[in-house]
């Protein structure tokens, strides 16, 4: 309904997406699932196209310009000052949507405090047991398979598809080694990974397997990216060696 009336304004979006939460966090659900709903109907389109946002932004930098030329430089007590701010202020709001107001507000939080702390908190692996059935388990194993093996035979796989059907195209400089290179790199596997562990086997045997097997493949896929992306420019590199004389 919100979408309907042209809402663009972000607390009423954050007020129900509040009680959704609470809503679907007391049902028994997880509320992560509150957060992806409320991502899929906030507003991702922008409101004013590129050119008229250059155009009229343009215009209210002009009449700052002209207003400071005036001899007062003081926001508050020049009238083509606050109007030239306020217009750049409302072009901005329109050029970018509420879902981008809210992930640029979010990201320094999340990187910097949310995601550390969540990864510090769970991906502690106990190894007072025996490390060698750990090693051996079968959800270990799986994961590790799963993770330096699954995603990237499913990344390359439809990558490949999507360039043999013509709906996508290499970029530039880009060779299926890189391609096969970033997709081991894919198999790296932290939040996220341990996130679905805790929802798939929390309060189970199976915990601390599944965080030992995130581990192993992240280091495996790390090690196995950065070996094929390493010799795809070298290779490259050895390909041209008049580019390193300049």
């Amino acid at each position: 309904l919100m979408n309907w009336l042209g809402s663009r304004s972000v607390p009423p979006y954050l007020l129900i997406g509040g009680v959704l939460w609470f809503l679907v966090f007391s049902s028994g659900v997880h509320a992560t699932f509150a957060g992806v709903l409320l991502a899929m109907t906030i507003p991702a389109r922008s409101k004013m196209k590129g050119e008229q946002f250059l155009r009229i932004g343009r215009q209210s930098l002009d009449m700052f310009e002209q207003g400071m030329a005036e001899g007062d430089e003081r926001v508050t007590a020049n009238a083509k000052l606050i109007g030239a701010v306020f217009s750049i202020r409302r072009v901005s709001r329109n050029v970018a949507t509420p879902l981008q107001r809210i992930e640029h507000a979010l990201h320094p939080w999340v990187v910097f405090s949310i995601v550390p702390i969540f990864a510090l908190a769970n991906a502690g692996v106990s190894l007072s047991g025996n490390s060698g059935e750990l090693m051996l388990s079968f959800v270990t194993l799986g994961i590790v398979l799963g993770l330096v093996l699954g995603k990237p035979i499913g990344i390359v796989f439809f990558c490949w598809l999507s360039v043999t059907a013509g709906i996508a195209t290499l970029p530039r400089g880009v060779t299926w080694r890189h391609i096969i290179g970033v997709a081991c790199l894919a198999g790296i596997g932290f939040t996220m990974s341990l996130f679905i562990a805790q929802l798939s086997f929390s309060g189970t045997a199976f915990m601390e397997p599944a965080k030992l097997g995130i581990l192993i493949a992240s280091l495996f896929s790390g090690v196995i990216g950065w070996l094929i992306l390493w010799h795809a420019q070298n290779r490259k590199t050895s390909s041209h060696p008049a580019s390193n004389t300049h």
